[in-house]
């Protein structure tokens, strides 16, 4: 697989190619790699090009083709472009290209059957079959507007794209879809509950908000028995950071730098990160070192990190605050997970302060780190938990858990959320807990993460660029470094190879404050064969650079 300027390509019907060289192609060329197909073609309506052309002899080069790949898709701006790719030192693209069109062909045609992009056809003198066609696909899924993959299906792990190819998603739609894509237990309750009512209220009963509540409570530790229902994580966690002020009577959160907890006024408060942060008043939040064993000045010492929130309370506040809220492992933040001994330091010096510990469990909870629940590897029990994301498995859905005591605060005068806790959403939730516990997810979580991070951290031994591996289950995260000694951010390498993994047919997702980390958050069905080539196909193309 491999990018041709800045046009990279994805698999579709067949086109013909004829060549008019009575020797033909040489079909003993390696061919290893024909299952990634890559290649350029122009548009032609039917299905198939045909470019008359003898690769010896110039002056019969099809110059519409010519045209076409130059300049009617508007992917390759100029010669200059053409030859300073990463890419171009993998390719034999002749420099006589700029002076002789029918020498630059040739050598594109046989750099393409060479890395398996064309295929030489049995008993077909002269003939070649190409499988691909342009798309406008050069950056990652995420981040450009003329990049974004047409994704139109859906079934467990894969996605597929209006081709009909095929990508393994090891994103999972930002740690979402838990379940897998259209898991048939999780579409036909809903189905059924469309069907019968879609949308009562919370104002009157209803059997699927009321079975869906008991079940999520069940699978919270303590007294965290009172469920609040959102649409989203953001609301989620801005209605906890309302209820611990209100409980609490002080005004003053801490959270952590790097994590992320929404994008409204108060998450976005709460969140310690510049580039998730909009121009508008934000107050009341104070953001303690990160505990972050990679990157944080204290390494791997959790309780180092944890005297700064000692000390911000000391030195910040009245002495007493309404909360503390992080995540167990930051996602957005690029998947750090806290240091050991740090979140049950923290929880002590907070209740000592009179706050409330907030679990932002958006990211993850539902099984997504081999726990149900993200704190329940550091040995502490929240006040309020939230959640969203993997709870719906794609459908609008959140959840607040807090105890009684805490609850009672909302009775002081009227909350309402419209949509929260609608039945269809709600029926999706209930789907989600059976999936999980009749397909032991959970289980597979941690075992399939632990073999990925294995494998993973074997690939960092092979290649400098990865300065390292981290993460729980299939919450894991890839931190790329040009310099390991340094920790040099590599931000551009990152990108290149989302991109060629992409090419592979393998979907990640990136994040860090930097941008050069790999999230790998995959449907929870994933399996070893799918960590195998999500690995080797991380291999490939760090090897390609």
């Amino acid at each position: 697989a491999h990018t041709f300027g800045r046009a990279q390509c994805q698999l579709v019907t067949p086109r013909l190619y004829n060549f008019n060289n009575t020797n033909g192609p040489d079909p003993s060329i390696d061919t290893t790699y024909l299952t990634q197909l890559r290649a350029l073609c122009p548009e032609n309506g039917d299905g198939t090009v045909v470019a008359n052309f003898d690769p010896v002899t110039p002056n019969t080069f099809d110059n519409q083709y010519y045209t076409n790949l130059r300049n009617g898709r508007g992917l390759i701006q100029s010669d200059q472009e053409l030859f300073s790719t990463p890419q171009a030192d993998t390719i034999p693209l002749v420099e006589q290209y700029s002076s002789n069109r029918s020498v630059f062909f040739k050598a594109f045609v046989e750099a393409m059957i060479r890395m398996g992009d064309l295929q030489p056809l049995t008993g077909n003198q002269g003939q070649i079959r190409l499988n691909c066609r342009v798309v406008n696909s050069r950056r990652s899924v995420e981040n450009d507007d003329d990049g974004v993959l047409n994704i139109v299906d859906g079934k467990m792990q894969y996605l597929f794209d209006e081709s009909g190819r095929r990508y393994l998603d090891a994103f999972a739609g930002i740690a979402v879809v838990n379940c897998g894509h259209c898991h048939p237990d999780v579409v036909e309750p809903v189905i059924n509950q469309i069907k019968r009512l879609q949308h009562p209220t919370v104002m009157y009963l209803n059997h699927a908000i009321a079975e869906f509540s008991e079940a999520l409570a069940s699978k919270l530790p303590g007294d965290l028995k009172v469920v609040f229902f959102t649409n989203s994580g953001t609301e989620a966690n801005e209605l906890a950071l309302m209820m611990a002020k209100l409980y609490t009577g002080c005004q003053d959160i801490v959270s952590i730098r790097n994590g992320y907890h929404g994008n409204a006024a108060g998450t976005m408060g709460a969140t310690g990160h510049s580039l998730w942060k909009f121009n508008v008043v934000q107050t009341g939040t104070h953001h303690a070192l990160n505990p972050d064993p990679y990157r944080g000045v204290f390494g791997s010492d959790g309780e180092k990190y944890a005297r700064d929130v000692q000390d911000l309370i000391q030195y910040g506040t009245t002495g007493h605050i309404a909360g503390f809220i992080c995540e167990a492992i930051q996602g957005v933040g690029g998947m750090v997970e806290l240091a050991p001994g740090y979140m049950s330091a923290a929880y002590d010096i907070v209740k000592k302060a009179g706050g409330l510990f907030i679990a932002d469990e958006v990211q993850s909870g539902f099984a997504r780190t081999g726990n149900f629940w993200g704190f329940e590897a550091h040995n502490v029990v929240p006040d309020i938990v939230t959640m969203a994301k993997g709870i719906g498995n794609g459908f609008p859905l959140g959840a607040v858990v807090t105890t009684p005591e805490i609850a009672g605060v909302l009775t002081r005068r009227c909350y309402f959320n419209t949509f929260g806790g609608n039945a269809v959403a709600t029926t999706a939730g209930l789907a989600v807990l059976n999936v999980i516990e009749k397909e032991k997810l959970q289980e597979n979580a941690s075992m399939v993460g632990s073999y990925l991070k294995g494998k993973l951290s074997q690939l960092k031994e092979k290649h400098e660029i990865i300065g390292d591996v981290r993460g729980r289950g299939l919450m894991l995260g890839i931190e790329l470094v040009s310099d390991r000694k340094l920790k040099t951010p590599a931000t551009a390498e990152t990108l290149h190879i989302m991109d060629q993994m992409k090419e592979l047919g393998v979907l990640v997702g990136k994040g860090g404050y930097f941008g050069n980390v790999f999230r790998i958050t995959p449907p929870l069905c994933f399996t070893k064969e799918d960590a195998d080539y999500l690995v080797e196909a991380m291999d490939y193309s760090i090897s390609k650079m």
